[in-house]
């Protein structure tokens, strides 16, 4: 029986914490409302079964929450990681495993920063549950659990016995990758839903989106198109990192697929997803895209351009990154990411051996 810390009351955090807590670990909650949460979470599975998972303490108190914990996963927003990390940093013994569910958007760079004393950080290249619903604090539907999940440690060859722990701890099967970098590149939300918001948005789109349009189930070929132009920028780009980034897989590969319209149709029977809508918003009595979304202000502003600025370092060409970047840039007259990515992560290294090197 471990002691696990779950820090974040979204989604990912409600599951982790109830799947954490079935399979008989004791469970520490750090929330901003302990008051909406009951000492136990209502969970469905995929397959319509259920169970309890039970919690031992809900508390606002990062202290009360992560001293003496084995393990801490931390499933916040990229946005708010670094202030979390700071705040919990008095409270942490060097030897409590850090994570962070998932690891990319700046988490490895972010963590060896404000917590200089731990001796190992893991992080995931993807979510092992796939939330359909939630009541916070009290239930969570998962639909969808996956298959096996990638874990990056730091340092590199704790990435083994990580992988052990986490598979017994989550019950998924859990690939230890050979470096972080593995997980910062992760090609997932990071160029998955952009590729997405620029077919629907950008100068490409050929139509508005519907009202109540899927974001997943109704993808269409514009946006596979591209996802596999950002894709080819970041499987070139990676050449340039002098770590094995193998763990990087092309999206064909990880959906399956060999063309954008098998592409399309993958992510059309994606119901895992399903009731994830298009965000949008009513400017002038039409609809825009809302801004406040997160796929704009974590996948856009955090995720893809920490991974272009990463593969830049490298010496890389990213001109579809870019572009998208840019066009984020347009919609909100070059203030998108006053609240956005912080740049003072990548500010230190000159060279993309620097980066690597700290993420060793």
């Amino acid at each position: 029986m471990l002691q696990i810390a779950i820090c974040g009351e979204g989604p990912i955090a409600q599951s982790i914490a109830a799947v954490c807590g079935w399979r008989g670990h004791r469970i520490r909650v750090w929330a901003r409302q302990p008051r909406c949460w009951r000492d136990w979470m209502d969970v469905t599975l995929p397959d319509g079964s259920s169970f309890l998972g039970p919690l031992d303490t809900v508390t606002a108190n990062p202290r009360v929450a992560v001293v003496g914990a084995d393990i801490i996963f931390i499933c916040v927003p990229h946005r708010a990681i670094s202030p979390i990390l700071q705040a919990l940093e008095p409270h942490v013994d060097p030897g409590t495993l850090v994570g962070a569910v998932p690891g990319f958007g700046g988490f490895g760079l972010a963590a060896r920063r404000a917590m200089p004393r731990v001796v190992c950080f893991f992080g995931t290249q993807r979510i092992p549950f796939v939330v359909c619903s939630y009541v916070p604090g009290r239930a969570v539907t998962i639909g969808g659990i996956r298959r096996q999940t990638f874990v990056g440690t730091m340092p590199a060859d704790s990435a083994w016995p990580v992988a052990e722990l986490l598979r017994d701890v989550l019950g998924v099967r859990t690939v230890p990758v050979s470096h972080f970098l593995n997980v910062e590149l992760s090609p997932s939300n990071s160029i998955v839903n952009p590729a997405r918001l620029y077919a629907l948005f950008g100068p490409v789109a050929k139509k508005a989106p519907r009202r109540k349009e899927e974001f997943f189930l109704d993808w269409n070929r514009s946006a596979s198109k591209l996802l596999l132009g950002l894709d080819d920028e970041l499987q070139a780009g990676r050449r340039f990192i002098p770590r094995d980034t193998s763990f990087v897989a092309p999206i064909l590969l990880q959906y399956d697929a060999n063309d954008a319209k098998t592409l399309t149709k993958r992510f059309r029977k994606l119901h895992g997803l399903a009731n994830r809508l298009v965000p949008l918003r009513r400017v002038n009595g039409r609809s825009a895209l809302d801004l406040s979304s997160d796929y704009v202000t974590e996948d856009i502003d955090h995720g893809l351009v920490l991974m272009r600025d990463i593969l830049r370092l490298g010496g890389a060409s990213t001109p579809l990154m870019d572009e998208i970047i840019e066009w984020r840039f347009q919609l909100n007259q070059r203030k998108a990411f006053s609240q956005g990515v912080d740049h003072q992560l990548l500010q230190p290294f000159k060279t993309i051996e620097s980066l690597s090197s700290a993420l060793d």
